[in-house]
């Protein structure tokens, strides 16, 4: 609105008490181009403002909430009000500074074209953007039509200039030359124009008789030492006072057809696969049989068992790893010294549960997983790493597995080849083939994917391929099928739904039960994806650890200790993961909680 104000005041100032002469009559429909100009260019930035809400839609229409159609009309007649108030201050500034023509009917009718016309440009790049599968084609498509607009509305090239290749533009699709009309229309109907200076001719000393002289403003008539505003348009613009409403009906009317325009658009097309996706399979699927729950047996669980990087395993899919890490520090060079992001971390993670590391921003999850799955280099780590007690073997990297938060995967590969892939890329050359494969197929079943195999990955967002929490579990299974003895995971339930996420988690569950070590950070999960966990690693801004340990049946265990420890009661309604990030997570807490863990009992157990 303060934008609108200044914009204002400095055109009006520009064209400040225009001159009701000759002189001033090309400088009269030059305020009125550019008042017109300006409003249609800040309905432009509706189009940003279509796609941020536009996958909200989506989502919304796929769940039945309501018809997209009716927020169209909504949102269309909502906004009413208060582009009538922009647009009133913004007329009272520029139309007074300007010196118009100051009657209390034309200002209220320039104001209705300026509003009709800005609702109507407002419509069309909201039906723009609606209509189009990316902003980039949107901003594209719009700039076209505005500068089409823009020239062929009637000032820039007067109607009697333009071929006849563009004058149908003008004449059948372009409001903004309907609404420009109508403001000269009303600016020009009653307005009498003096011919002075260099309008008449011939001028100078001596020459003081019209009845020897011309005007040469178009639209003046012989004899007469003034122009008809009315004619001036008429010769020049070929606009007409008669046509002054008809040119607001004509404007209105584009507005009610793009209206009812971005009203269809929205029931019927979508560009976007939130909520849902539509599957594409090869034409030929390969031949092999997936492993599911009834065809594997004991025996096939044994030879898939066996084939591992270091040699002969159970029947789980991993031997079981226990990893401890012990005061781990991490500092990081910053311009004028270091600075240390993680301050004595101690903890460990073992087979058959799931760790869940936690904090609010800045606390260092992230950190803590990259320094632990040794993918830190421009720093200084110090502390010390443990596998079932022994030191971390050269080979630590290619024996874990580190699921990225957002990973990249072929779009025209299956999941099936995109598992393989990652499976003779990366178990060792002596493995014959036909083992790795038969792998593959059992972290297919692991992977609650056997029905999607042969699915062709696709391109997020784009409505084909796999949806965003099957690619998640692809990226889990991509790291999985290298047989890695400890599972880092970043963020794996980030960008899903409550469902979606649920999905993850139970996976997770799965691969515990089966032997895997998993660590995983997680931001405020909810209470039914908190009791999947097993253990907790709770770190604070700082890197400072305030909890490491069991998190117990309903987290009452969680819970306890912070209770004890000086923690307001938890309410029975309160989620507990958001409760002890609320109670830790306080930068003016009076509970120095880093030093509390540091001093009590579970830390020394």
């Amino acid at each position: 609105m303060l934008y609108n104000l200044a914009f204002a005041g400095i055109v009006g100032g520009l064209f400040s008490n225009l001159p009701k002469t000759s002189d001033g009559a090309f400088l009269r429909s030059g305020v009125l181009f550019f008042a017109l100009l300006f409003n249609t260019i800040t309905a432009q930035a509706e189009i940003p403002a279509t796609f941020e809400g536009r996958l909200v839609l989506y989502k919304q229409k796929a769940f039945s909430f309501y018809h997209p159609a009716a927020l169209t009309l909504v949102q269309t007649f909502i906004e009413i009000p208060y582009m009538m108030i922009n647009i009133l201050l913004f007329s009272v500034i520029l139309y007074l500074a300007a010196g118009l023509e100051r009657t209390g009917g034309q200002f209220f009718a320039f104001f209705l074209f300026l509003l009709i016309s800005c609702m109507c440009l407002t419509a069309l790049f909201r039906l723009i953007g609606n209509s189009s599968p990316s902003i980039d084609i949107a901003h594209t498509a719009s700039g076209v039509i505005l500068l089409f607009s823009i020239i062929l509305n009637g000032y820039l090239i007067p109607p009697n200039d333009m071929g006849w290749w563009f004058k149908w533009i003008y004449w059948g699709l372009n409001p903004l030359a309907y609404g420009y009309k109508a403001l000269m229309a009303n600016e020009f109907r009653n307005l009498e124009l003096k011919c002075t200076g260099s309008s008449l001719v011939p001028s100078g000393p001596g020459f003081d008789d019209i009845a020897h002289q011309v005007c040469t403003l178009q639209g003046a008539r012989p004899g007469e030492s003034y122009v008809r505003g009315r004619d001036y348009i008429a010769s020049g613009y070929q606009i007409y006072v008669k046509d002054q409403w008809i040119n607001f009906v004509a404007v209105l009317g584009f507005w009610a057809i793009f209206v009812a325009a971005m009203a269809i658009v929205q029931e019927w097309i979508e560009f976007s696969n939130t909520g849902y996706s539509i599957r594409v399979y090869k034409r030929r699927k390969p031949n092999v049989q997936t492993v599911t729950e009834d065809s594997i047996g004991d025996d096939s669980k044994q030879a898939l068992a066996s084939v591992s990087p270091q040699g002969p395993t159970d029947e789980q899919i991993v031997s079981g790893t226990t990893f401890t890490w012990k005061s781990i520090d991490y500092t990081v060079p910053v311009k004028g010294g270091h600075r240390q992001l993680l301050h004595d971390v101690s903890g460990f993670i073992r087979p058959g549960e799931i760790c869940a590391l936690m904090g609010s921003s800045g606390a260092g999850k992230t950190t803590l997983l990259d320094s632990l799955s040794q993918r830190k280099t421009i720093s200084k780590l110090e502390g010390e790493m443990l596998m079932n007690g022994a030191s971390l073997p050269l080979s630590f990297r290619r024996i874990t597995g580190y699921a990225e938060q957002l990973d990249v995967h072929a779009p025209l590969a299956t999941v099936r080849e995109a598992l393989r892939f990652s499976a003779y890329l990366r178990q060792p050359a002596s493995v014959p083939d036909s083992e790795k494969n038969a792998y593959v197929e059992h972290v297919i079943y692991l992977l609650g994917m056997s029905d999607i195999a042969d699915c062709l990955i696709g391109v997020p967002d784009s409505g084909k391929g796999i949806s965003l929490e099957e690619r998640k579990r692809l990226t889990i299974g991509v790291e999985l099928v290298s047989k890695p003895k400890i599972l880092f995971l970043d963020e794996p339930t980030s960008g899903l739904d409550a469902q979606a996420s649920f999905k993850i988690v139970q996976f997770l569950r799965r691969l515990a039960a089966e032997g895997q070590t998993i660590l995983c950070t997680i931001h405020q999960p909810s209470a039914l994806l908190f009791e999947q966990f097993d253990r907790l690693l709770l770190l604070v801004r700082g890197g400072h650890t305030v909890y490491h340990g069991p998190i117990g049946e309903d987290a009452q265990t969680l819970i306890q200790y912070f209770e004890n420890n000086g923690a307001s009661k938890c309410p029975p309604t309160a989620n507990p993961a958001e409760y002890i990030l609320d109670i830790a997570g306080k930068p003016d807490s009076a509970i120095d909680w880093p030093r509390i863990w540091n001093e009590s009992k579970e830390r020394q157990s």
